[in-house]
């Protein structure tokens, strides 16, 4: 999922640095692995991880809203 997501933005990149993109394809990793064991209550995720993700997946979003230019 994230070579698809990193290749639409570099589609649509204007200004954005090669390094957030691979930050962006490390954090879909990331969120796409965790997210099959959570579900099956395969792994316990403690609080500081819940904050990563919400703290990763803002700089996606924000990163998303800059190149597509979306308020």
């Amino acid at each position: 999922m994230s070579d698809i997501f990193v290749k639409r933005l570099k589609e649509k990149l204007i200004n954005s640095p090669h390094k957030d993109l691979e930050k962006i394809k490390e954090i879909s990793l990331w969120l796409a692995g965790s997210r099959s064991p959570a579900f099956y209550f395969e792994k316990r995720y403690q609080e500081e991880d819940a904050k990563q993700a919400l703290n990763d997946s803002g700089f996606v979003l924000q990163k998303v809203k800059e190149i597509f230019q979306i308020n």
